[in-house]
């Protein structure tokens, strides 16, 4: 089953809500049908549906970005390509191990 959840919101409805309506229809019914929520505008939005239990989706390259754009993550990945590139033999590299991790 398909859902324009931002079509629905842009016509004055709650998507979101419909969503998670319809997916508890489907639950309750006991059917392995899946709702494919589709147009996704915003990254944000699929966590809360993933919370709701709506797991599939279809989305713009621009939301895919902003799903797997994590400033943290940049950083460790360009620390650990500094570290790199000068070598272990050269310098020793030090970790905080009470830092909390990336995450």
């Amino acid at each position: 089953m398909n859902i324009y959840a931002e079509r629905m919101n842009d016509n004055g409805k709650d998507g979101f809500k419909e969503c998670v309506r319809m997916q508890n229809i489907v639950d309750g019914l006991g059917s392995d049908t899946r709702i494919l929520v589709a147009s996704i505008r915003e990254a944000n939005t699929i966590g809360d549906l993933a919370v709701e239990g709506l797991d599939t989706y279809t989305f713009s390259p621009q939301v895919a970005r902003e799903m797997f754009h994590e400033p943290l993550t940049d950083m460790a990945a360009e620390e650990f390509e500094k570290a790199a590139r000068i070598g272990s033999s050269e310098r020793s590299i030090e970790f905080d191990l009470d830092a909390p991790p990336f995450l």
